[in-house]
């Protein structure tokens, strides 16, 4: 194996290789052939053992909750899509072997960065939707948008597949030669990632509470994934998503049940009420819980006026406010 580096740090790369970072190896050390050769079959090889690398499945799991946790505090929304064939990011940046890939620094999958995505979007609602201005969206030259676009993740590791394209002309494209039928196909080899593999798509209001705009947001994303497609290779049938219904957090449904089945004379039950209203995630349905809540036991303004001071009181004002 040829690699530019000194014995002892050669040694440790090779002892270390269990769980590799995929994006470390195929940025950094990735694997020449004799005579440093970077193509042909060579290069097939050296993809298919970057696909094979297995991802740390507790690091992407980890980071997954701690970002669904920060979406949720700050009032945002998740859509989770499902590729319906292959997907391709990052292929046109720099690489020794010609053909790139889009990895995650720290977490090694592949992943769609919040800029592509936001561009996607964007070049849906200006070319393609019915909307007319979506400057206030994702910003411009007058100032930021009302949303933030987050960097789309795999909601698991996915399976990574070579692909490959053909080009025909070659040597009309580099060289400047008359292209021709004389000139020889030339094959070249590409990481891709496999049908049925699951993203996550978040976007973030820049002003708490900016509904409207989150919605929109929503709507146009998924308009962009199903229609126009992501990443590289769209003209071409790659990145073509479906987005999936979102999942109900149950725990909502069930806190809105109990709360609709009190007795709204029974005010002694909702300082418990509460503090389990504060265990949920922070967001839009806890606020519209809380305002629930409220609603039910503190409409009369003698009531509120007694309570005012407590604890819990000043609790549950915080979550309709903040949510």
């Amino acid at each position: 194996m040829n690699l530019p580096l000194y014995r002892s740090v050669m040694e440790h790369h090779l002892s270390a290789r269990n769980t590799p970072n995929a994006s470390l190896i195929f940025d950094r050390f990735v694997r020449w052939g004799d005579g440093w050769q970077a193509g042909g079959e060579h290069k097939r090889k050296v993809f298919e053992e970057v696909a094979s690398y297995q991802v740390d499945v507790k690091l992407l799991s980890d980071f997954l909750d701690r970002q669904q946790r920060q979406v949720e505090g700050l009032g945002g929304v998740t859509l989770e899509a499902e590729t319906l064939g292959r997907f391709v990011s990052g292929l046109g940046s720099a690489h020794p072997f010609e053909t790139g890939f889009a990895w995650h620094r720290v977490l090694g999958v592949p992943y769609l960065p919040g800029s592509g995505v936001k561009g996607a979007v964007r070049a849906w609602a200006e070319q393609w939707s019915d909307e007319n201005d979506d400057t206030p969206l994702f910003g411009g030259p007058g100032g930021q948008g009302a949303l933030i676009v987050l960097d789309a993740l795999p909601a698991k590791p996915p399976r990574l597949e070579t692909d490959v394209m053909t080009a025909h002309y070659g040597e009309y494209y580099g060289q400047g030669k008359p292209p021709g039928d004389y000139l020889s196909p030339i094959p070249v080899t590409f990481l891709a990632v496999a049908g049925g593999s699951t993203f996550r798509f978040s976007l973030l209001p820049h002003a708490r509470g900016d509904e409207e705009s989150l919605q929109r947001g929503a709507r146009l994303l998924k308009e962009a994934l199903e229609t126009i497609g992501a990443g590289a290779k769209t003209s071409a049938g790659y990145g073509a998503f479906t987005v999936k219904a979102p999942r109900k957090d149950l725990r909502f449904e069930q806190m809105r049940e109990r709360i609709e089945a009190q007795n709204p004379n029974d005010i002694g039950s909702v300082p418990a009420l509460v503090d389990e209203l504060a265990n949920l995630p922070a967001g839009r349905q806890r606020k519209k819980l809380a305002e629930l809540l409220h609603g039910k036991f503190l409409s009369d303004g003698k009531r509120r006026r007694k309570h005012r001071e407590k604890g819990w009181f000043v609790d549950l004002q915080e979550m309709r406010e903040d949510g």
